[in-house]
């Protein structure tokens, strides 16, 4: 079951994250964001308020989660971006380096020592992502559906922006992760996520105010984004129903293929060409990831 579990999230997910593959490119990395997370918003406060869970922590947490929150819209503007201007298989696979990230602050900032297997797997995860960020991920690429007027195929030279904000999203996700922990220990996993999606939704909705962009109407594109919005709350939900620890930790190692999942949509839907060498780089990287997950416990 909790195999089972995972797969559902990792499908959830994986889901949400290509539907963002059109919002991004229709409405913009950060509408697409806010849509989703307010979506995933309402969603939670509904969850948090069926469970009737406690919220008598101090602030401390509170802002910790709140600081997940920021994070985590960090994250997924970041990740949407990516999907926006590059391929599919390029910004899952960057923004997938998290755990990589986590063992890197764990290491410098929180004492941590890693055992030589953590330290393989994340030599591992980042001989993959060299294999699939040096080989040209633009060659060929569907351009979309016509109606989405900016989905274009970025210059050759773009290429290292794309890989830049493809690290960024993982570390943003890699630090949503490590304000989460102890927000988790203090208020409970579903009030802590719940802070974390408020959060995200005042931000993103704050950021597009103070830009002068402002929040458009999402049109024809609203059930997609409640589509993103739905299954990103429900991915979170399907994993945070296991409890226990040995299931939990294989929920969570399962809930890594999440960025499999997208780049397959992207594959056989989109037809996005991937070649035997990137092939290979997204296998070594999600071994990779999968490795230090079970290691360390990380999570999406």
């Amino acid at each position: 079951m909790a195999a089972l579990l995972g797969l559902m999230t990792a499908l959830s997910w994986g889901t949400a994250d290509f539907s963002a593959r059109f919002t991004s490119r229709a409405l913009g990395a950060m509408m697409s964001a806010l849509g989703a997370s307010a979506v995933s918003m309402t969603l939670m406060t509904a969850a948090w308020l069926w469970i009737g869970a406690p919220m008598s922590s101090g602030w401390l947490v509170v802002a910790l989660s709140a600081a997940s929150g920021l994070a985590t819209a960090a994250a997924l503007t970041l990740l949407y971006q990516g999907l926006r201007l590059g391929t599919v298989a390029l910004a899952v696979t960057l923004a997938s380096t998290y755990p990589v990230w986590a063992l890197v602050i764990g290491v410098v900032f929180q004492g941590v020592r890693p055992d030589p297997l953590a330290w393989a797997a994340m030599a591992l995860t980042l001989f993959g992502v060299w294999i699939v960020s040096a080989v040209d991920p633009h060659g060929g690429a569907d351009e979309g559906p016509e109606e989405v007027q900016d989905d274009a195929e970025p210059a050759a030279p773009r290429r290292g922006s794309l890989i830049l904000i493809g690290l960024a999203s993982g570390l943003c996700f890699a630090l949503a992760l490590k304000f989460a922990q102890p927000a988790v220990d203090g208020l409970g996993q579903i009030t802590a996520l719940w802070v974390a999606r408020i959060a995200s939704t005042v931000v993103l909705f704050a950021m597009l105010v103070l830009s002068g962009r402002g929040v458009t109407n999402p049109g024809r594109w609203t059930p997609v984004l409640i589509l993103q919005g739905a299954l990103d709350a429900s991915g979170y939900l399907a994993l945070l129903s296991v409890t226990s620890g040995v299931a939990a930790e294989v929920a969570t190692v399962v809930s890594s293929a999440v960025g499999v999942v997208t780049i397959l949509l992207a594959h056989f839907i989109l037809r996005e060409p991937i070649g035997r060498a990137q092939w290979g780089g997204i296998a070594l990287t999600f071994i990779g990831v999968a490795s230090l997950t079970a290691l360390g416990g990380a999570a999406h």
